[in-house]
């Protein structure tokens, strides 16, 4: 096994992500990870730094991930919706929508295979399904939920982590329709109650 491989596998990295820490092309760090060619003293001076760092794998907003990178914000929103960034999700929403985090192995791995290419020349991976969208009947859906589990709407908005009774009271009145991320906790409480009764 070459040293600077011995390294990567210290710091958990994949080639894609060590390769954009340590700031040279894939194709470069392939060649010196099989052992086909010996990395400049400084390039593995840099790699025992980063090895004896451990893995840099704290989530990370993405506007602070930009600032980190020296990209736009927007880009990498745009990269995380389609599957170019590897991204988790927060259970808190804004604006109804989850809010995505990437480390910064993520977004080096993002920047050195995708930041600044033309998309025809790039393949790009399937977007990820992020959440399912509330079904168009989810008032009606609520109120059975709640009369099958005996759940006042205060119960309930406590069960899924809603704010209040109010937010459940407007779902049901469609004055309001639930954000994709609330409504996966009340699927997962009607799994929870099938699988229960049956």
């Amino acid at each position: 096994m070459s040293v600077i491989r011995a390294l990567r596998l210290d710091a958990r990295a994949s080639q894609v992500a060590f390769a954009a820490r340590l700031g040279v092309s894939l194709e470069s760090y392939r060649a010196w990870d099989v052992g086909r060619r010996e990395p400049p003293s400084e390039i593995l001076a840099t790699a025992r730094r980063l090895a004896a760092a451990g893995p840099d794998d704290r989530p990370l907003s993405l506007p602070t991930l930009a600032r980190l990178l020296g990209v736009s914000v927007f880009r990498l929103r745009e990269a995380a919706r389609d599957g170019r960034l590897a991204v988790t999700y927060e259970w808190r929403v804004m604006f109804g929508h989850p809010i995505p985090r990437a480390t910064r192995a993520a977004g080096d791995a993002y920047k050195l295979q995708f930041y600044g290419k033309k998309a025809r020349w790039v393949a790009r991976p399937v977007p990820p399904q992020v959440f399912a969208t509330p079904p168009p009947d989810y008032d009606r859906r609520l109120v059975q939920l709640r009369e099958r589990l005996s759940l006042s709407q205060s119960q309930l908005a406590q069960r899924i982590g809603a704010a209040g009774k109010a937010v459940i009271y407007q779902w049901e009145s469609r004055k309001r329709r639930p954000s994709p991320l609330l409504w996966q906790r009340v699927e997962a409480l009607t799994q929870v109650n099938v699988r229960v009764r049956g």
